[in-house]
């Protein structure tokens, strides 16, 4: 956008991988994580129950991610399976 805001961005049923920057997370019942992406899109994806988090290869919980951590995800229909943070 022209203005110097940054698009929000729907994730649609893309299976597949996105990395980026996290900007907001949300812990609860449909926990979600957006993240600023490499096209400078904010986009919304939903946390799977099952999802996997290794924050430096170590196992970790959804507690332990912080704003501004640097993370790739894997990705399946518009859920995010597995977040992988190298700090």
């Amino acid at each position: 956008l022209s203005n110097g805001e940054v698009e929000r961005v729907e994730a649609k049923s893309i299976p597949g991988e996105d990395e980026g920057s996290i900007r907001e997370i949300l812990i609860s019942k449909e926990p979600k994580l957006t993240l600023l992406n490499k096209k400078g899109e904010l986009i919304d994806y939903y946390i799977s129950p099952r999802v996997q988090i290794k924050i430096n290869k170590e196992i970790k919980s959804i507690y332990d991610l912080r704003l501004d951590y640097n993370a790739k995800l894997i990705l399946e229909s518009d859920e995010i399976v597995n977040i992988e943070i190298e700090k």
